[in-house]
């Protein structure tokens, strides 16, 4: 209905304007519509250098207890999560749960990518969802640190980086401000394929 109430007054500006008008109306929505350098430098680089910075040194800290920690917590570890030496735990029952619901999460955030790119903009609720996911993102980012032994290397796997470039958009939606709407959830899709590893 208002798809065709646009194209009315679309229509009805052009039979009272001259071709040249017309083309500077058409262009003047067109900028209102598209995103702003300054909207995209937020979102894109500044937040991604922050998370990463910020994960480089939690990493290096929890790194340093890990190495610290005694037997027992390593045998847990080694049941439930895995280690670099072992990689498969013992009990998988836990990272099958965690992995299922990364799967879950990072399809339906790939599917309300594809909604909100086509219409521009992100209700409440689609941001409420995002929210949880992003909580829920980083326990698994935590899970996968426990499971490298919170190793720096692991920050640079891909998995990793598909991480600092979604999480924080997820968590901090104001950040984005008008252009909300676009975000590089998409790459949750790598997620989805990495779920059955």
């Amino acid at each position: 209905c208002t798809l065709v109430s646009s194209v009315e007054a679309c229509l009805a500006a052009a039979n009272a304007a001259s071709p040249l008008q017309v083309d500077s109306l058409l262009c003047a929505r067109e900028a209102q519509r598209l995103p702003k350098w300054e909207d995209v430098v937020l979102p894109f680089v500044q937040l991604p250098v922050l998370a990463f910075a910020f994960c480089f040194l939690v990493f290096a800290v929890l790194g340093a207890i890990y190495s610290e920690c005694g037997l027992r917590q390593l045998r847990l570890l080694t049941d439930y999560v895995g280690t670099i030496d072992h990689p498969l735990p013992v009990l998988p029952n836990f990272l099958r749960l965690v992995n299922g619901l990364q799967l879950a999460l990072s399809s339906m955030l790939t599917l309300m990518f594809i909604i909100t790119s086509y219409a521009r903009t992100v209700p409440p609720e689609i941001r409420d969802v995002e929210w949880i996911a992003g909580v829920f993102f980083i326990f698994h980012f935590l899970v996968r640190g426990v499971s490298s032994e919170f190793r720096l290397w692991s920050l640079f796997t891909v998995m990793s980086i598909v991480d600092v470039l979604t999480i924080p958009s997820m968590l901090l939606p104001k950040a984005a401000h008008k252009s909300s709407w676009l975000s590089l959830h998409f790459l949750r899709t790598l997620h989805v394929f990495g779920a059955y590893e």
